[in-house]
């Protein structure tokens, strides 16, 4: 539903879907448009007092009723896959246009587009399920030569944020759907010269990994084009060919 504000000096009101528009004056706050809803045109109405929009919507949140829901970056599906929406999982659909929705994913918050086809009833959004004692490399290892999918969130293609997502998971902890997010708010740093640990997460430039061991990491990647078991050592030098920091972050989750 879209919502917006009005001054109408005496004048009945008009019907509940009668659009109605206003004059914002200020400036929006710069925020990050991967997780937080917002069109030149319209706004999730929980932005409403950080970015200004002609409308602000109240999300309806919906079930996904495809095996895998692709979430694009516009809404075509020749654009690019920003991420993906499994079968169970809900999505707060703020418009839709031309057989698309769009809104967010309400695991992560994720924005996007994905195909109304892909989507059922109205629903109560699904909270981060799992089992606390979940050892998330042996879930990471489960999918172990899944093919690389840029965006992919599930075992018919994955990339490495999406691998660390869904392994954490399966603890029953949430993540970001993205590195950089993942970097920024997930666990600890580890200290310069502790040794590493099964399960610390190790971050280079837009890519991540989990440790199987003090040695060994386990990511998808798209080197290999799939989810791979290597020695960290490698990893290192391979990206170091490419960046003059090849990694930028260790960080430890606790459990």
């Amino acid at each position: 539903m879209r919502v917006s504000k009005s001054s109408s000096r005496g004048k009945a009101a008009p019907p509940p879907n009668k659009r109605r528009t206003f004059a914002l004056a200020g400036r929006s706050a710069k925020l990050d448009g991967r997780i937080n809803a917002y069109r030149s045109d319209i706004a999730d109405i929980a932005l409403a007092d950080r970015v200004f929009a002609p409308y602000y919507a109240v999300p309806v949140v919906r079930e996904t009723i495809a095996d895998v829901a692709d979430l694009h970056k516009s809404p075509s599906g020749d654009s690019e896959l920003g991420s993906q929406l499994l079968q169970g999982e809900t999505f707060a659909v703020l418009d839709s246009i031309n057989g698309w929705s769009w809104g967010y994913a309400t695991r992560d918050h994720y924005v996007g587009y994905v195909r109304n086809s892909a989507l059922g009833g109205i629903a109560q959004p699904v909270p981060v399920a799992g089992d606390g004692d979940a050892d998330i490399v042996s879930v990471a290892e489960t999918l172990l030569d899944a093919p690389y999918l840029w965006g992919g969130r599930s075992a018919a293609g994955i990339d490495c944020s999406g691998l660390v997502q869904f392994a954490l998971a399966a603890a029953g902890i949430s993540a970001p759907r993205d590195s950089d997010l993942q970097l920024e708010t997930l666990g600890s740093d580890i200290a310069e010269g502790d040794n590493l640990r099964r399960g610390d997460l190790i971050f280079f430039p837009d890519h991540v990994g989990i440790m199987t061991d003090a040695e060994r990491l386990v990511h998808a990647t798209r080197h290999w084009g799939k989810v791979v078991i290597e020695p960290l050592a490698g990893v290192v030098a391979r990206i170091a060919a490419e960046h003059p920091v090849p990694v930028i972050g260790r960080r430890r989750i606790a459990r």
